[in-house]
């Protein structure tokens, strides 16, 4: 494994989980915390293990851009970016007597990442990729899919030119940059992550975001940001973004060197 792992918290010292998977297959990660949190977070993992992103209440958006520039400081080319409440990590391959994906725990975690890093490093435009959510992950296709939103679990190319942006849904504007970019993001659809319900846990970088009707002020920002894709809508009572053909504009494809095995 080649990349960092970095870990975006808030606020969830006693609760985050993200650590137990990668624990258990030895691989290093650091927690990306906030000075009001941090004491907290080295009382449970050690200074070696905690990096304190220098600001309060500065919205999930400056701690994702903090990783991208402590990881670039580090002289890393890339780094994982991941949300701080991942359950479970499960092997999808696709089943073609049935058409759709099996579903096994993973037992071997560093073997995922070394796989997706290779993919990665020998793709000359790659600017970031993702393990899928679970819940969409069986009726997946095509073990890679390009050119689509990455998210939640995030392997980035420092290199781009895109950083992430308050006052929009950061994942969705952060992926349409980086393929502004002309670079390609990338789906890994045989491997997958569990994870609560967006909102389920007390904490997390986004509360701040959430506040006051945050969430509708965020959509509503990438609507204007993006009026010919997104509209902005209330289910449930709660603001939602219409499902976007946005992803299907974008038709650079990987530019490939050879495997070295």
């Amino acid at each position: 494994m080649r990349y960092p792992i970095c870990i975006v918290s808030k606020d969830r010292a006693e609760i985050c989980t993200t650590h137990k998977l990668l624990d258990y297959d030895g691989i290093t990660y650091f927690y990306f915390v906030e000075p009001q949190d941090y004491s907290k977070y080295v009382e449970r993992f050690g200074k070696d293990k905690v990096v304190n992103i220098g600001g309060n209440d500065n919205g999930v958006y400056y701690a994702r851009n903090f990783c991208i520039e402590w990881s670039r400081n580090q002289g890393y080319e890339k780094h994982w970016q991941a949300d701080d409440n991942i359950k479970q990590f499960l092997f999808r391959p696709m089943n073609e007597a049935r058409g759709l994906r099996s579903r096994a725990k993973i037992k071997n975690s560093l073997k995922m990442f070394d796989t997706i890093e290779e993919v990665a490093d020998r793709c000359v435009n790659f600017g970031g990729g993702c393990i899928g959510h679970d819940g969409f992950a069986f009726a997946k296709k095509r073990d890679i899919d390009i050119n689509k939103m990455i998210y939640c679990f995030q392997l980035i190319n420092n290199n781009v030119k895109a950083r992430f942006q308050p006052d929009t849904s950061e994942d969705v504007d952060f992926s349409v940059r980086l393929l502004r970019e002309n670079y390609v993001t990338m789906l890994f659809n045989k491997y997958s992550f569990t994870a609560p319900k967006s909102g389920s846990m007390k904490g997390g970088c986004n509360s701040a975001d959430y506040k006051d009707n945050g969430r509708k002020k965020m959509n509503i920002g990438l609507c204007m940001d993006y009026p010919e894709w997104f509209t902005e809508y209330t289910k449930n009572g709660q603001s939602e973004v219409k499902p976007s053909r946005i992803w299907k504009t974008f038709k650079q494809q990987p530019m490939m060197l050879k495997s070295k095995k």
